[in-house]
């Protein structure tokens, strides 16, 4: 009979188990808001720097871009019971209205440039790429630092085509939603936090470049990840589970979920031109534009600012060329490309 009560026990303890795992489940929905960088070209064209340094300093200037639309629309309640709020899924990102650039290069013999670069997204005026009434607004700017390398190939005296590779480390600020599934299809909403994450973001480009007088020409291709922050995530949480897993596997305590993405890659056109308005110094202007409508949709955007170039001249590399000669060189420099 006394074989009996650790079968008994056994049974009484395997039950108690599963209904504290299931008993206590919590089903979360967490929603998410987060300022972006604009995936734009880099502030320098394809020919190559005049001087030993360089610094350029510019701001690319958001005019509009298109909400996403057509996505899933969702309700949810607040926890005071107040009107239903209505959110959609796919992604929650917020725009810079002005995205601002500081970029230090140094040339390497006669063709070659390494620097250091940094881009800063203000959150004032900063513009909402999706719709929904849960509005989450992220705190702060969202900037990145990162590192250059650059290659001027000389076609002729009038035309190169540059090929810039840039890798950058982005801190990124998001509000994060906790709502609380009831079990009846109702969400309630919990709380409202704040957090910042870093991402990893990579860029290639391909710059021709026309030098016509002292004046530069430019057009190119960029391929750059665009930063996403994903709407919403699901977890489904167990006391007991978690702390079985921690005592099982300790790191799990400081593993967290992807709140930000890479993205995808985009392909950015941009063309544009620089002249000399003093000495050692240039004005630009261009104008980019990204070709990929997911996950966020851009129009035409303004790019300009200054470079200022200081040391010895690199006179080998780079000569003007003159007014005379710039019908010739534009059209062989088209024929090479």
């Amino acid at each position: 009979m006394n074989s009996v009560y650790p079968v008994r026990i056994t049974v009484t303890l395997l039950a108690a188990f599963g209904f504290l795992m299931n008993g206590c489940v919590t089903k979360r929905v967490y929603h998410r808001a987060g300022l972006v960088p604009m995936a734009q070209p880099p502030a320098y064209t394809g020919a190559p720097i005049p001087a030993r340094h360089e610094i350029n300093m510019g701001s690319a200037i958001l005019v509009s871009q298109s909400p996403q639309e057509g996505v899933e629309h969702i309700d949810t309640v607040t926890a005071d019971g107040t009107e239903p709020l209505e959110y959609t899924k796919g992604n929650a990102n917020w725009l810079p209205h002005a995205q601002f650039n500081l970029n230090w290069r140094i040339r390497l013999g006669e063709r070659w440039t390494v620097g250091l670069m940094a881009e800063y997204g203000s959150d004032r005026g900063m513009v909402k790429t999706y719709t929904d009434t849960l509005d989450l607004k992220p705190k702060g700017p969202t900037w990145g630092t990162g590192l250059h390398l650059f290659r001027s190939f000389g076609v002729n005296p009038g035309f190169d085509i540059g090929l810039g590779f840039e890798l950058m480390y982005y801190s990124i600020p998001f509000e994060k939603a906790t709502l609380i599934d009831n079990g009846d299809g109702t969400l309630v909403l919990q709380s409202v936090e704040s957090y910042r994450t870093g991402v990893a973001l990579g860029s290639l480009s391909i710059i021709p470049t026309w030098r016509i007088g002292r004046a530069h020409v430019y057009a190119g291709l960029t391929f750059r990840n665009q930063p996403t922050v994903p709407k919403e995530s699901q977890s489904v949480s167990n006391p007991l589970a978690d702390l079985i897993l921690l005592l099982v596997f300790p790191p799990a305590l400081f593993i967290q979920s992807d709140d930000v993405e890479q993205g995808p890659v985009y392909s950015i056109l941009n063309a544009g031109m620089d002249i000399p308005v003093a000495d050692n110094t240039r004005f630009f202007l261009s104008v980019f534009y990204p070709l990929n409508t997911y996950p966020i949709t851009y129009h035409p955007i303004i790019f300009m600012g200054f470079r200022w170039d200081s040391g010895a001249r690199n006179t080998q590399a780079y000569k003007d060329g003159s007014l005379a000669s710039a019908g010739a060189s534009v059209l062989s420099g088209l024929a090479a490309f």
